[in-house]
């Protein structure tokens, strides 16, 4: 599971290709990486995972 979460100052992935078994699971992978990314996030500095 940690290889498909973000290290430190890495961006959130675009685009159409999947790391989960369908649409449904990568989207909920997607909404969770999005919080890390410093560059979409609102206050990334404050989450806590």
């Amino acid at each position: 599971m940690n290889e498909l979460l973000l290290a430190p100052g890495d961006k959130a992935p675009v685009g159409p290709t999947l790391r989960c078994k369908g649409w449904v699971q990568e989207a909920a992978l997607r909404m969770l990486v999005n919080n890390l990314d410093a560059e979409v996030a609102e206050r990334p500095e404050d989450l806590i995972v």
